[in-house]
């Protein structure tokens, strides 16, 4: 079973959103998909970021709805088959991972700024 975890670092004033990918031998391995450091400055950050699954559906992306010009490789809905993790800032930007299994790599798409 694979897991999504928003963890706060030991090592600097910062967060990351990482994977944990199984494979069909029971092994699994980690996959850091965002990271956020708060430097120097801001060295007792809390966790800014919130994690939720993404149901199976169609969803309009940030520039679908007008947050700016969909480039010629950026899609204006994003088609989720599968599970997907929805990624954001509370009232703020939201982005999807979701996994391509014809890259074997997450893309991410944004549905807000």
């Amino acid at each position: 079973m694979d897991q999504a975890l928003l963890l706060k670092s030991t090592k600097f004033s910062g967060e990351g959103l990482l994977v944990r990918l199984s494979d069909r031998k029971e092994a699994f391995r980690w996959i850091v998909l965002d990271s956020i450091d708060w430097g120097k400055k801001y060295p007792k950050v809390n966790l800014s970021m919130g994690i939720n699954i993404v149901k199976p559906g169609k969803y309009k992306t940030a520039c679908a709805k007008g947050y700016w010009k969909c480039e010629k490789d950026e899609p204006s809905v994003v088609k989720v088959k599968g599970a997907a993790i929805d990624y954001f800032k509370p009232e703020s930007a939201n982005s999807f991972f979701i996994w391509d299994a014809a890259t074997t790599r997450f893309k991410r798409i944004w549905i807000s700024d």
